[in-house]
């Protein structure tokens, strides 16, 4: 059986040349992870469910992570709109 992981980069290989140039050489932070970058989030939310750079204001996650995260983080970002109103 395929991972998921190994489908995306397969289509994400596939398709590069469509991407835009500053799209295609961006990768995920996460340590360890090779894919390609899927969302950009803030690094101080990030830094609660993974390890990275701590020097970036931002972090590229590709889709596997970023799935992680919004898990990881929902009740943070459900009180940061709750704080907006």
């Amino acid at each position: 059986m395929i991972q998921t992981r190994e489908i995306l980069n397969a289509v994400n290989f596939i398709f590069k040349k469509n991407l835009p140039s500053f799209m295609s050489d961006k990768y995920c932070d996460v340590k360890g992870c090779q894919d390609l970058s899927f969302k950009t989030v803030p690094s101080n939310l990030a830094k609660k469910a993974f390890t990275f750079d701590d020097s970036k204001t931002k972090v590229h996650l590709c889709k596997v992570h970023y799935k992680e995260y919004k898990k990881k983080t929902k009740q943070d970002r459900e009180v940061d709109r709750m704080d907006w109103v």
